[in-house]
């Protein structure tokens, strides 16, 4: 027992050495590591800058081509919606008060085609 006391604080010291150097370590590393980034990005920037070309100003709407590319979207965007439309054979667009009243087949006081729930029906239920 008296050996492990003598070697004690040899071994205090190391165990503090030891847990003193981790931070300083890790703090290297996040300086290297921060450094290198920033060299990486020295070399990549004039790639990066030199792809904001008329289609980039374009896509972030602040070039010539924006008003096209508008355009585009909703030429794009009406033709989809009709085409959505005609596959679920929906009614035409537009505020239901304009939609063209259909006459009631049954005669039961269904709603009629084209219509909402809360909407008249034929034979004027609501």
């Amino acid at each position: 027992m008296p050996a492990f006391l003598q070697q004690l604080p040899a071994l205090l010291g190391v165990v503090t050495g030891a847990f003193g150097s981790c931070p300083a370590v890790v703090q290297g590393y996040r300086a290297r590591f921060r450094r290198e980034r920033a060299v990486r990005w020295e070399e990549r920037r004039p790639a990066v800058c030199s792809g904001r070309t008329a289609a980039g100003r374009a896509r972030a709407g602040t070039g010539p081509g924006r008003e096209a590319l508008l355009d585009q979207r909703r030429t794009g965007r009406k033709e989809f919606c009709a085409a959505a439309r005609e596959d679920l054979a929906l009614p035409p667009p537009g505020h239901s008060a304009r939609w063209a009243l259909a006459a009631d087949p049954g005669g039961q006081g269904q709603p009629v085609a084209g219509r909402s729930r809360g909407s008249a029906t034929a034979g004027g239920q609501r």
